[in-house]
């Protein structure tokens, strides 16, 4: 025995309201045996209670239609506006193709006379390598110092080096010799070949040495042993050898310090083959 349920009669609901159209809360037709329901779709139900419309949320696969809606519409307006950019370009290169395959000789002509006007500019191109113009700040006391020694003396600082080379050069005696050379150099004394009103008398090389402060900008061996002759007839061979590996002793009278390869060479067995100096 099996239990069903009772028959309703179709006449139990409405078709339709009075303007013809299925009733809201209504079923239009029920569904046939064997058949399936088919899926949800979009709809909207309006139900009254206690004389307030309540509505059910749109929904689409148990998604919220209005989103949806909303995002598609934007994806399209972003879709209809790139495909309008491509299809403006494609038009746009396939006019000039078409205007190049009938005027091929005025294309080349527009083309060389754009580049042309474009290089005009290289009639007043001009390079610049001078330092003070590309790294010191316009208008500085340093730039104006500078124009004005080089407007009086019209030339760079002179650099000048000497070697001096042999065997034996790790000793007192080699020292007292650069010593000499060292007097010689100061003992060079010139007057002002021009503009002797603003440069009078002698110049020895104190005068006009290139400065780091109030000292000469001289790099020698002799700034091991401070330019000091006593100082170099105390010491023995062995304190000058001491003193060339020493980079404790490697420092100018500017107090500037410079590297132990500026002034000494070694040859293959390590001993000293040579002695450089700079004077400017």
């Amino acid at each position: 025995m099996s239990a069903t349920s009772p028959e309703v009669p179709l006449s139990a609901f409405p078709a339709s309201n009075a303007a013809g159209d299925p009733a809201e809360g209504t079923i239009d037709r029920l569904p046939t045996a064997g058949s399936s329901l088919p899926p949800r779709a979009s709809s909207t139900v309006g139900l009254t209670q206690g004389g307030d419309e309540m509505k059910d949320t749109d929904t689409v696969n148990g998604t919220a239609a209005g989103g949806v809606i909303d995002r598609q519409e934007r994806a399209n307006c972003c879709t209809r506006a790139v495909d309008s950019m491509l299809q403006l370009m494609e038009d746009g290169f396939g006019w000039f193709g078409r205007f190049t395959a009938k005027r091929p000789w005025l294309v080349i002509f527009l083309s060389s006379l754009v580049c042309l006007l474009c290089s005009l500019g290289f009639l007043n191109y001009t390079t610049e390598s001078r330092p003070e113009k590309l790294w010191v700040l316009q208008g500085t006391q340093a730039l104006e110092d500078n124009n004005y020694v080089t407007s009086v003396w019209n030339n760079e600082p002179r650099y000048n080096l000497y070697y001096a080379t042999g065997s034996q050069l790790e000793t007192r005696e080699a020292f007292q010799k650069l010593y000499e050379l060292h007097e010689r150099v100061l003992a060079i004394n010139v007057s002002a070949s021009s503009n002797q009103d603003q440069f009078p008398g002698m110049w020895d090389y104190e005068r006009a040495c290139f400065r780091f402060g109030d000292s000469c900008a001289t790099v020698t061996p002799l700034d091991l042993v401070d330019y000091n002759i006593t100082l170099i007839n105390s010491l023995s061979d062995a304190e000058i050898a001491e003193r060339i590996r020493n980079d404790t002793y490697y420092v100018t009278a500017a107090g500037r310090t410079f590297n132990q390869n500026d002034i000494v060479g070694f040859d293959s067995s390590g001993n000293v083959a040579a002695y450089r100096g700079l004077y400017t």
